[in-house]
């Protein structure tokens, strides 16, 4: 794979596929685009990314398909993140194409038997996950999500004394399985904690890691959208974020305070694993 070698990621779920188009340009000097909808991107992540990430106009779900199987054809590897229906199209269209299908979570998590038309039709899968394993086939391969390191990172400002405590969506009423745990987590540790409704108050990608070094601590209580969806033993992306920020991180599934980011989420050796992944399809 010289430096000719072209990448065509389709759709952004979390920013990763950014994330993952940066390094794979900086490591190995490739051809990326992430190319994604505007509507899809609230937290702004194509204004960290402007050098490859590329809004779909006009912005329908019909245009982003057809465009998407043209740029395919141009691309020696094409990487789905989470739009099995969409690589699944590709594949029909164009036989001989190398595929890659990335799940980040609800779109497969306990489905996997439900959705084998469209993954089995792919040459490699990878989740963001390990629980996404679960009930996975063969082929399926975690890959860890990535944090850019260049952006968040220790600033050295004045941090707060207390957790930062985020809630997806306080519409969904998730406060009310979360605040259970936040108070037991604030005994468990004891520090206190200040609560961040995410969408009522929501900080743009470039500005999260200054948001994030204003604290100390972060509770990491990783949840999803159903009721009562708690998901444990995995950081969650902000988890990450904050740990690379130099927050001291606490879960509810462990005693331990975290105050590293795991060397499996530098995004150099996640980079690094999908070029094997790459290398063997």
């Amino acid at each position: 794979m010289d430096e000719a070698f072209r990448v065509l990621h389709l759709f952004n779920t979390a920013g990763i596929a950014s994330i993952i188009a940066k390094y794979q340009r900086l490591l190995f000097g490739w051809n990326v685009l992430v190319y994604t909808r505007r509507r899809s991107d609230l937290s702004g992540f194509a204004a960290a990314y402007r050098e490859h990430t590329r809004y779909c106009f006009p912005d329908t779900a019909f245009a982003i398909q057809v465009k998407s199987l043209f740029l395919a054809s141009l691309a020696d590897i094409v990487h789905v993140h989470d739009s099995d229906k969409t690589a699944y199209r590709i594949r029909k269209i164009n036989p001989g194409k190398k595929i890659v299908l990335h799940y980040h979570g609800s779109r497969i998590r306990g489905k996997w038997e439900r959705r084998r038309k469209y993954w089995s039709a792919v040459d490699a899968i990878v989740v963001s996950t390990r629980d996404l394993l679960e009930g996975a086939p063969e082929k399926a391969e975690y890959l860890p999500n990535p944090v850019d390191t260049q952006l968040f990172r220790d600033m050295g400002l004045p941090r707060k004394p207390v957790a930062l405590l985020p809630i997806k969506r306080r519409r969904m009423h998730l406060w009310r399985y979360v605040k259970p745990i936040a108070e037991e987590m604030r005994e468990r540790f004891g520090v206190d904690y200040e609560v961040w409704f995410c969408d009522r108050k929501p900080v743009p990608y470039v500005e999260m890691p200054r948001f994030l070094n204003r604290y100390e601590w972060m509770f990491d209580v990783h949840h999803g959208y159903g009721e009562g969806e708690i998901i444990r033993n995995i950081f969650s992306t902000l988890g990450l974020q904050s740990l690379a920020c130099g927050c001291k991180v606490c879960t509810e599934w462990s005693n331990r305070v975290f105050t590293e980011l795991p060397g499996e989420h530098k995004p150099e050796n996640v980079v690094k694993k999908l070029h094997e992944i790459y290398s063997h399809i």
